[in-house]
């Protein structure tokens, strides 16, 4: 996450925990591909907001590069996109923006 969601998150006492929910990591074909849910809690353990971003090694801005040499970028990206997560504080919406959007 960015250092604006960051102080955000720690601002209202979230926590963040992102996991990976699918993975293609075809090292033959050299594609590379990753879905994952970021999920922030209150200091409850109360889930407050779910997001989820992907990624992969097929996208134009990696078309230049060897898929090989980007496979851990493509991982690191789709845990970025997924801090566009709404969060509802007491009514009042907060939109915490990593600052990255996949290309669609």
């Amino acid at each position: 996450m960015k250092s604006g969601a960051e102080k955000l998150c720690s601002l209202l006492n979230l926590s963040v925990q992102i996991d990976i929910l699918d993975k293609v990591e075809d090292f033959k074909e050299g594609i590379f591909h990753y879905v994952c849910k970021c999920t922030l809690k209150n200091s409850f353990g109360n889930v407050v907001s779910e997001g989820l971003g992907s990624c992969n090694s097929k996208e134009s801005k990696f078309s230049n590069q060897n898929p090989f040499a980007v496979a851990n970028t493509v991982l690191k990206l789709s845990k970025k996109s997924t801090c566009g997560c709404y969060i509802n504080s007491n009514q009042d919406i907060w939109y915490v923006y990593s600052g990255y959007r996949g290309d669609g």
